[in-house]
This record gives C-alpha cells, structure tokens and sequence, in this order.
C-alpha cells in the first residue's frame, strides 16, 4: 500500500482478468478492496484526499482529469485498453 503515499489524488480503475496474472489468490483483490483499505491507512495516518474507485478505463481517466489542475502530474498506469482509453480522451 505504500507505493500511493506520496498521491495527492488517486483514483483507481477495475482491476480485471490479464494473461500473466495466474495465481488464483490475484483473483480476489479488487480495485474497491484497494481503494478501502487506503482510505482506512489514509485515516490512521491523519491524511485527507481524494481516493476514488475509477471504473473502467475510460470513466477513471474522466475521473482523474477532473482532479487535475494546472501544473499538476498525473500518472497512468494499466494495460493495453487504459493506455488507449487515456490516448483517445487526451488527443
């Protein structure tokens, strides 16, 4: 959970099934499990932010450029189909 410390925002898309992701205990982490169980690290350590369940690709990418403001760095990261998503709505 520590690599979304540092997020000023985070919003997180639906995790779903990939080649390469194999072990069945994988399987049963989902994005809104995720999502909790920042917002209770969040609260133990006194943060407030926004820490959103995205959706889909393109639903989270529209999420997250609504938090954005100028000058600010956003960072995706995904699959094939968010890469695309993102590249569709920024163009």
């Amino acid at each position: 959970m520590t690599s979304f410390d540092e997020a000023d925002e985070l919003v997180l898309a639906d995790i779903y099934a990939v080649s390469g992701r194999d072990e069945d205990e994988d399987m049963d982490i989902s994005s809104k499990d995720l999502v909790d169980a920042v917002q209770v690290r969040d609260k133990d350590a006194g943060k407030e932010r926004n820490v959103l369940l995205g959706g889909g690709p393109k639903d989270a990418i529209e999420k997250t450029l609504k938090l954005a403001k100028k000058n600010d760095i956003v960072l995706s990261m995904g699959p094939g189909d968010t890469a695309d998503a993102l590249r569709k709505v920024l163009k």
